[in-house]
């Protein structure tokens, strides 16, 4: 059975400067292999696309401009995955990703359109289990400041500002209004779809499962409160390009 495999993968920061160049190999279950090569090869850049480093990494650069703290958690829901950031005076510390999404956390545990409570809950523990793999520095167990990029977290902004009357944008709202929101599903469940229909129609069926993986994020690291940034990893992608290039200069 193949674990990871890669064909002619291609990459380079700036044009006609490969870093990778026709890279194909499989690694099997049950193998264990390393990388070596000079410095320069691109050992680095292979680890970082593998994991999903990368992508995280640009999630960062993208949101820089609008965090509002030099301290925080940036996370990414996005349909497959979810990528974090630690960052410390503006600076990254640590970044992972997580084969949970939005959509595949649907596909896997949603019957029908809407997501029951059970089904949310089942979400709910699926990430929670995911979440502690993450290893981050054991003091940054409680990170007040969440910010988010994607989709996702800019729709969970508009349906909290519809939900409650606030007009507080990508400002954000306090982490235990997830909660709140989710359990809407409960008590007010045709005011929520309602409110889903109208702020974020095209993710009627993937917002909660979304959602039930960002709260378990501000839970496991008991952050206060959220903000989005309407900037993501395309324009992380660019600034990043724009930084190497001067460095270069």
């Amino acid at each position: 059975m193949i674990d990871i495999a890669v064909n002619d993968l291609q990459k380079e920061y700036q044009v006609g400067q490969p870093v990778l160049t026709g890279l194909t190999f499989q690694v099997d279950t049950g193998e264990r292999v390393g990388i070596l090569g000079k410095n320069g090869a691109g050992k680095t850049t292979l680890f970082r696309i593998l994991t999903g480093q990368e992508e995280a990494i640009f999630d960062y650069f993208g949101a820089l401009r609008t965090l509002n703290g030099p301290d925080g958690l940036l996370v990414d829901i996005g349909g497959g995955s979810t990528e974090l950031v630690l960052f410390h005076d503006r600076q990254v510390t640590s970044a992972c990703s997580l084969p949970m999404g939005s959509l595949n956390m649907y596909t896997r545990f949603v019957r029908d359109i809407i997501p029951t409570a059970d089904e949310l809950r089942d979400i709910s523990r699926h990430a929670e289990s995911l979440l502690k793999t993450v290893e981050f520095p054991a003091e940054r167990d409680c990170i007040p400041a969440l910010y988010g990029v994607g989709g996702t977290c800019r729709a969970s902004c508009s349906l909290n500002d519809e939900l409650y009357g606030d007009q507080s944008g990508y400002g954000g709202y306090p982490c235990k209004r997830i909660h709140k929101m989710l359990k809407r599903l409960k008590t007010d469940r045709r005011e929520l779809l309602s409110a889903i229909v109208k702020t974020a129609p095209d993710r009627l069926h993937t917002l909660l499962p979304g959602l039930a993986i960002l709260e378990a994020v501000a839970n496991r690291y008991q952050c206060r409160s959220f903000a989005a940034s309407p900037y993501g990893v395309r324009e992380g992608y660019l600034m990043y390009m724009l930084e190497e290039e001067s460095r270069h200069d």
